[in-house]
């Protein structure tokens, strides 16, 4: 369904007329998931290096849903290849460490909001790969650069 929100002020006396901010609110149907690696926005990651797994939804037409607190998303991914440092209590948000080279399959299944959950859970997965830790040695290159050309 759909509505409107009104912001009521306090502050404004009864009869007084203001011009009231207004908000449209719609409420939709879960359609699917979706899975961001950041902080760079990719799946292929550094062993050893810090990445936040983040778990979106969208509904039917592809738009984002505001991820409320009572969520209910559950994470999958192998514990040998990743490990979880921290995670919000909705399941929307976990930092972790990729720990070895290879390659792993990360999933997430929206089960519901607080205690209503949904018939049909909503999942999707992707698959991360994982790259030994590089350096570059010598840690710094110094180039001649001539400004004045």
């Amino acid at each position: 369904g759909s509505g409107v929100v009104e912001l009521v002020d306090q502050n404004v006396a009864p009869g007084e007329v203001v011009k009231t901010p207004t908000a449209d609110l719609n409420v939709v149907i879960p359609a699917s998931l979706e899975l961001s690696c950041l902080p760079h926005n990719s799946w292929t990651v550094l062993a050893n290096r810090e990445v936040v797994l983040k778990v979106g939804i969208l509904d039917k037409e592809g738009n984002k849903v505001h991820l409320s607190d009572n969520l209910v998303i559950e994470l999958v991914v192998d514990g040998t290849f990743f490990q979880v440092t921290s995670s919000l209590t909705n399941g929307t948000l976990h930092t972790g460490v990729p720990l070895v080279p290879g390659q792993t399959k990360v999933s997430a299944t929206l089960v519901g909001a607080g205690t209503c959950t949904l018939a049909t859970p909503v999942t999707t997965s992707t698959t991360m790969e994982i790259l030994a830790d590089m350096s570059l040695v010598p840690q710094f290159s110094f180039l001649p650069w001539d400004p004045v050309t």
